[in-house]
């Protein structure tokens, strides 16, 4: 299994789809081995990547708080 398939697979729905949308807004492409999962004091479940010009944290929901 390569790293974008298995960093696929540890987030949830919400995650995938909040962070393709936020590449969408920027004209991006989503970075899959770019993020990272549970650091910078955030819960083990969240997601840490950038897209553009920002750096957000995505919860299990698919909430983006930059």
């Amino acid at each position: 299994m390569s790293s974008q398939q298995f960093i696929k697979n540890v987030l949830t729905e919400e995650q995938r789809t909040s962070l393709i949308h936020l590449a969408s807004r920027y004209n991006e492409k989503v970075n899959w081995d770019a993020i990272l999962v549970g650091v910078s004091g955030l819960p083990s479940d969240w997601i840490m990547c950038t897209v553009g010009p920002i750096t957000v944290g995505i919860s299990p929901k698919g909430k983006i708080h930059s």
